[in-house]
């Protein structure tokens, strides 16, 4: 993991790429591939979805994790934002308000994306809500196997 400066950090890498929604045969989900680098762990790759209003992804996008301090679920304000953090993606808990609310709190504590862990490995498009138009942060759907180990390993780094 070069690209963190050694650290043992959990690190997550995002391609984004469309796919046909087969129930509705139209190509106009947007999808993620996301590739796990977790300390002490296999590589692995998993999908998830971009929600709605989520910011455009570069081909691939690579990220520090973090968990924002006493807030599982991302529904009250961030604390412990790494200090001279970049490249800092936000994982939170699905539940408890809405996904562009989650967004807009990792924006504004300054994290440039947000994971949000599904309660079931079976994840959804996550749609946009009349404050969907105020983020500007890449932000994508994991399946609750995936964003529990990124849940775990970014709890347990120093």
């Amino acid at each position: 993991m070069s690209w963190n400066s050694g650290h043992r950090m959990p690190a997550i890498l995002i391609r984004c790429a469309t796919w046909v929604e087969l129930a509705s045969g139209r190509p106009s989900t947007w999808g993620a591939m996301v590739r796990l680098s977790l300390p002490d762990s296999p590589v692995s790759v998993s999908l998830g979805y971009l929600a709605a209003f989520s910011a455009n992804s570069t081909s691939s996008d690579k990220f520090k994790t973090w968990v924002p301090g006493g807030n599982g679920t991302g529904c009250s304000p961030y604390t412990g934002f790494p200090a001279g953090a970049r490249r800092t993606m936000a994982v939170v808990r699905r539940g408890d308000c809405t996904f562009s609310q989650k967004a807009l709190r990792a924006q504004s504590a300054g994290a440039v994306g947000l994971a949000i862990v599904w309660d079931t490995d079976l994840v959804r498009p996550m749609q946009a809500d009349n404050t969907s138009n105020e983020v500007s942060i890449l932000v994508v759907a994991l399946k609750k196997t995936v964003g529990d180990q990124i849940l775990t390993k970014t709890n347990e780094s120093p």
